[in-house]
């Protein structure tokens, strides 16, 4: 069945865990992810492992709320978020340190269903553009916030 699954890295001239400690936030979404308007939290701040939240976002000059779900969290490490629905598809943010300061992986898989299936390359590629715009935007603020950092 043909699916989603999409990685794509990004070095960040800033420190690791403030990078991670920014982008594993969901209130920061809007500022880097140029898709999320905004996050409406459904449990209680911070961020955690059970985590909810919907992000309301603008794709393709279409808003759509998407229900997410902390579903695993190792801060400064890893994050993995879960969105159910328009499509159930799990995005893990993956941060290292790296000879630029911190290494930032974004890996997205779906398996989509119904009519979906069929235009899944489509969806991937488009993923793919916008984690690398959203990752190019991220390293951005996080350079002009936290860096450069030089080793």
């Amino acid at each position: 069945m043909p699916g989603i699954d999409v990685t794509v890295r990004r070095d960040i001239r800033a420190p690791r865990d403030l990078v991670a400690d920014f982008a594993s936030n969901p209130d920061n979404a809007p500022v880097w992810n140029s898709n999320v308007l905004s996050v409406n939290w459904h449990t209680d701040r911070p961020a955690k492992t059970g985590s909810r939240f919907d992000c309301v976002t603008q794709i393709l000059g279409r808003r759509m709320t998407y229900d997410c779900e902390i579903t695993a969290l190792s801060p400064g490490i890893t994050m993995t978020l879960r969105t159910r629905s328009p499509m159930q598809m799990d995005t893990t943010y993956h941060w290292a340190d790296s000879d630029a300061g911190c290494a930032m992986t974004v890996i997205c898989r779906a398996r989509p269903g119904g009519l979906a299936r069929i235009a899944a390359p489509v969806l991937a590629r488009g993923i793919r553009r916008a984690a690398s715009r959203d990752l190019n935007n991220l390293a951005n603020i996080a350079e002009a916030m936290f860096g450069p950092f030089h080793t």
